[in-house]
């Protein structure tokens, strides 16, 4: 036994011990595995309400209560919340549930569109119609707080993976409309570009880029936080979207070939970040989507 173990040592093999005080390996531990979980919004006919949906990473879908005015939806990063926006008397609110539809909860009373979970679930970003402000807010409605700068407007807010930023689209006293980036705390606003055509802008999955709906024929677009290096990800237009699932970019398009494309045409697609390996994910017979709005109607 002895003489194995000097053996391995000359050829400088590594040689394991255990019950010796943990783990040798060095550096962070592995990332957590990814899964391409999410939810989204199914028509159950052309222009009609809209039923909440889960895929799972194996393929299989669940749907999640009963059709209603749904106008966006969001999963929480641990797969057990839905967040999502719905037309109620009062207009436009935001409400949460568990992933299996139970415990729904309206958590907003004066009016509020587009929520996302912050990177860990734990806070909720979304627009305030009413006074045209980003409002950030615990998970469960409490401590709402609204980030804004005197006579601008705000809309389709996203938080950075690290939850530092908020990147949004803006309207300045004047009239011009862009891309920029706050601090969490609605300090250090920052224009990223001037555009007529910027819509729902995210995060890249590593924080480093932007991904958004940009020029009138809804191609997708990522740039560098400071607005350098564009990249344009699709080359059809009537692109809708995008959201960063796992190491995934989703978003809305209508497959090639479709006779007639109308709203309820569009599906769900994947692709990877650099805009290869386009994919389509969902194939129900009515419109597939992240939200119902602020979205080209095809030509």
């Amino acid at each position: 036994m002895k003489s194995i173990f000097w053996l391995l040592l000359v050829l400088g093999l590594p040689i394991g011990f255990s019950g010796c005080g943990g783990n040798s390996a060095s550096g962070p531990p592995p990332p957590p595995p990814v899964t391409n979980t999410f939810a989204y919004l199914r028509s159950v006919g052309h222009f009609t309400p809209y039923q909440i949906k889960v895929m799972k990473s194996d393929g299989s879908q669940a749907v999640i209560g009963s059709p209603d005015y749904f106008l966006s939806v969001r999963l929480s990063p641990d797969g057990k919340k839905i967040v999502y926006s719905y037309s109620a008397a009062n207009g436009y609110q935001i409400g949460i549930m568990n992933a299996d539809g139970s415990g729904q909860t309206t958590l907003t009373t004066t009016g509020g569109v587009y929520p996302q979970f912050a990177f860990n679930g734990s806070k909720i970003v979304y627009e305030d119609e009413a006074s045209g402000g980003v409002v950030l807010m615990n998970a469960d409605g409490t401590n709402p707080i609204t980030l804004s700068q005197s006579g601008y407007s705000y809309w389709w807010p996203s938080i950075s993976p690290n939850g530092s930023l908020i990147v949004m689209g803006f309207s300045q006293p004047g009239g011009a409309t862009g891309l920029a980036t706050m601090n969490i705390d609605g300090s250090g606003f920052k224009v990223i570009e001037y555009c007529n055509y910027c819509y729902t802008p995210t995060f890249s999955a590593d924080g480093t880029r932007l991904l958004l709906q940009d020029d009138p024929q809804a191609y997708l677009w990522s740039i560098n936080l400071d607005g350098t290096m564009p990249r344009q990800l699709t080359t059809t237009s009537t692109n809708l979207g995008p959201v960063v699932v796992g190491n995934q970019v989703m978003y809305d398009a209508i497959p090639a070939g479709t006779q007639n494309p109308d709203w309820g045409s569009y599906r769900i697609f994947s692709m990877n970040p650099d805009g290869s390996n386009q994919t389509q994910v969902t194939t129900d017979s009515a419109f597939d989507g992240f939200m119902t709005s602020e979205a080209p109607y095809p030509q």
